[in-house]
């Protein structure tokens, strides 16, 4: 889902740079910057799982107004970053990097302003917005709420549960592929001490994987990523 939205909002050349700037920095991380933590736990499927540092140890920039976040090392000026792990998607101008939402109003923007503010739990990170737990619901519960206040993504949705014959089993069906579809498609999952992201996708959407690698979520209280070909749900 996640990728049509995102071919659809930016067009085909702007979608396919998009695309290759995450994955270089996601891909380089993977290779050279994760300090050993990193640890392969089947071979046949490719699953991988990277510890999460106790403390962030970066400085924090903020985040650009369609949800990538954006750091450096300590004392490390923003316009001597060539060497960042998420240079490749940096702004030029600091300017359009935002720790708050009084200049820029975006939901991907507000949704971490927001998180970062308030003491609700995280419930998955999609299309850069972060969607957090309500009293008494689950991680199923909210990816359907997610879905359902997003009319772009719940066309796509119901498109993909007709097109695979889900529609054609009941509501308890489609309620089960909520979260599914969208940790398939890239969110990275928030659940009990872990941050789940699917596997191939840690390389086009890890950025904020990346993130819990390095501590950013200790408020969270998750300990690792997992990256993972299917959740359990």
């Amino acid at each position: 889902m996640a990728m049509g939205i995102m071919y659809n909002r930016l067009g085909e050349l702007d979608f396919h740079n998009w695309r290759m700037r995450t994955n270089d920095a996601t891909t380089k991380y993977f290779y050279t910057s994760n300090d050993g933590r990193l640890v392969e736990h089947d071979r046949g499927h490719y699953d991988f799982s990277i510890e999460a540092l106790p403390k962030w140890e970066h400085r924090f920039i903020g985040v650009t107004a369609t949800g990538l976040p954006i750091w450096v090392k300590k004392r490390t000026q923003y316009k001597y970053s060539g060497g960042q792990i998420n240079h490749t998607v940096m702004p030029k101008d600091p300017a359009e990097v935002f720790t708050s939402d009084k200049h820029c109003k975006t939901e991907e923007l507000t949704s971490y302003i927001t998180w970062r503010r308030g003491k609700k739990k995280l419930a998955f990170i999609y299309l850069g917005i972060f969607w957090r737990l309500e009293a008494g619901e689950t991680l199923k519960d909210a990816a359907k709420r997610f879905i359902l206040a997003h009319p772009e993504v719940e066309e796509v949705f119901n498109a993909r549960m007709e097109r695979k014959g889900f529609s054609l089993l009941g509501e308890s069906c489609i309620e089960r592929r909520y979260l599914i579809e969208l940790f398939e498609d890239g969110a990275l999952i928030f659940k009990d001490d872990e941050a789940i992201i699917e596997r191939e996708n840690f390389f086009n959407y890890g950025l904020w994987a990346i993130m819990v690698a390095e501590g950013f979520f200790a408020k969270e209280g998750i300990k690792r990523v997992q990256c993972v070909n299917e959740i359990d749900c």
